[in-house]
């Protein structure tokens, strides 16, 4: 299974499948416990660690890991038979490397090998992330600019880009004689 979680991302909690070796058919094995499972995992540059205890879960979607220690409890036996969640161990996706691949283990169970991608944060949660030199400008703010300078409405010789659907001007530019711009104000949309 691939994931895509942000660098340094805490408290994440994930739904996985759990085969059952003895089935023929690829059914999910049902009644496993926290203590049936050992949790291992790998950084780049580093050696295959182990959680150093998978915790129960008491309520599902209440995180129960912590900084080492994963979590893990059947979703429902009778409805969906295999279906675990799962809380990562924080550590697990700390900042400093760009994936993690975690080996789940119990007995009569297929091992789950979890490939986790970890992004930038600014790829997943673009609102509240600055851009460049803008450090007051969100992504939000970004795209409003560039849908204005790209397909609004200008004015004044092209030194004015308004927002597409209405008439707030976004860009005014200060151009010398000989079109030259000098100087640039920008007014992205209010987020």
């Amino acid at each position: 299974m691939k994931l895509l979680i942000p660098k340094g991302t805490t408290s994440k909690v994930a739904h996985i499948f759990v085969q059952d070796t003895t089935s023929t058919t690829g059914a999910g094995k049902t009644g496993l416990v926290n203590t049936d499972f050992t949790a291992y995992y790998i950084r780049p540059g580093a050696t295959a660690a182990v959680a150093s205890t998978v915790n129960s879960i008491t309520t599902l979607g209440t995180y129960a890991g912590s900084a080492t220690n994963c979590a893990i409890r059947e979703v429902s036996a009778a409805n969906m038979p295999g279906v675990y969640e799962f809380h990562f161990a924080n550590n697990m996706l700390a900042t400093g490397v760009e994936q993690v691949s975690v080996m789940l283990r119990a007995t009569g169970a297929a091992p789950l090998s979890l490939e986790v991608q970890l992004t930038d944060p600014m790829f997943l949660t673009g609102a509240s992330q600055v851009i460049e030199d803008q450090p007051s400008t969100t992504i939000q703010q970004a795209l409003s600019l560039i849908l204005a300078a790209v397909a609004g409405r200008t004015a004044s010789n092209g030194n004015t880009f308004s927002s597409p659907n209405n008439a707030e001007t976004r860009i005014t530019a200060t151009t010398d004689v000989n079109n030259n711009r000098t100087a640039i104000t920008l007014a992205p949309a209010a987020v």
